[in-house]
């Protein structure tokens, strides 16, 4: 299998909505694991769109499990996934590879049928390629309002990664 670059995704897509599902499944992947702020919701939201929650609904339907592998606590992440249906871990320390590990392992998947699906290069992309997973890079943010550090240095930094 060809050595991935850390911090380029597999695919690209404008939001979950638009993902490459067709094309995830013919590659094999059986599960995907989600990021929570700007992939699912916007950040410290506890409102997901009832167009949201339709097309995880739908998932199932398309032979994919899911869940959400989030660095935010516990009070915000699990109640997001019993909103969903979902299972849900919080305090991942994305990008350390123990949370995709266990992600995977709550899907009952090998990392090469799970696909890692968020919006940040440094922790969704980077840590989904370290635990040998598929990765998907959303590239619309759902609300320009992140955490301060998020804004000021990753963004930035993530620019100058999407350039090389």
């Amino acid at each position: 299998m060809k050595k991935k670059r850390r911090f380029k995704a597999d695919f690209e897509a404008a939001d979950l909505r638009r993902l490459p599902l067709e094309q995830l499944g013919q590659l094999g992947v059986r599960g995907l694991i989600f990021d929570l702020d700007n992939t699912i919701t916007a950040w410290h939201s506890m409102e997901v769109s009832e167009e949201v929650r339709r097309w995880f609904a739908a998932l199932p339907e398309k032979g994919f499990s899911a869940c959400i592998l989030s660095n935010s606590h516990q009070e915000r992440v699990l109640p997001m996934g019993e909103l969903l249906g979902l299972p849900a871990m919080h305090m991942a320390k994305k990008p350390l590879t123990a949370g995709y590990r266990k992600a995977c392992g709550k899907l009952g998947l090998p990392p090469e049928q799970v696909a890692m699906v968020g919006d940040q290069l440094l922790t969704d992309i980077w840590g989904g390629n370290r635990a040998g997973l598929i990765t998907v890079l959303l590239t619309e943010l759902i609300d320009d309002q992140e955490f301060f550090g998020t804004r000021l240095f990753t963004r930035r930094l993530e620019k100058l990664l999407r350039k090389r």
